[in-house]
């Protein structure tokens, strides 16, 4: 009986694992919208931003949730412009990835199948 009742929310509700990826892909997209308003910062308004969540997170004036997507969209542009991660997978870039190391190398040689294989733009490499 208890297994059954199991199964019947799993079948409404999904399981947790399909609950969890839901959560993240959200997440993922939410990031995705708020880059468009963070790509055209400069980098003091980044920093300016980015103090004003802290401070604001804090004092309690803002949650945490209510912002996690741009906070994290921060992350990535301040990363792109300074580390430059996602600008490896950038053909005008000519990257040469012999410098990683076995592992790391098959890594990026997984991302750059799942680019080809999906038609995904390197700007769009998470």
């Amino acid at each position: 009986m208890i297994a059954s009742v199991s199964k019947v929310l799993t079948k409404i509700f999904g399981s947790r694992n399909d609950r969890l990826l839901k959560h993240y892909r959200s997440l993922v997209r939410g990031v995705g919208e708020a880059e468009a308003k963070v790509i055209t910062l400069t980098d003091q308004q980044l920093r300016d931003r980015t103090q004003e969540l802290r401070t604001g997170i804090a004092a309690g004036r803002i949650a945490m949730v209510d912002v996690v997507s741009e906070a994290l969209a921060i992350v990535r542009e301040s990363m792109d412009r300074h580390i430059g991660m996602r600008a490896i997978f950038n053909p005008e870039e000519n990257f040469n990835p012999d410098q990683f190391d076995d592992k790391t190398l098959e890594l990026y040689d997984a991302v750059q199948r799942t680019m080809i294989s999906t038609g995904e733009s390197w700007m769009r490499v998470n």
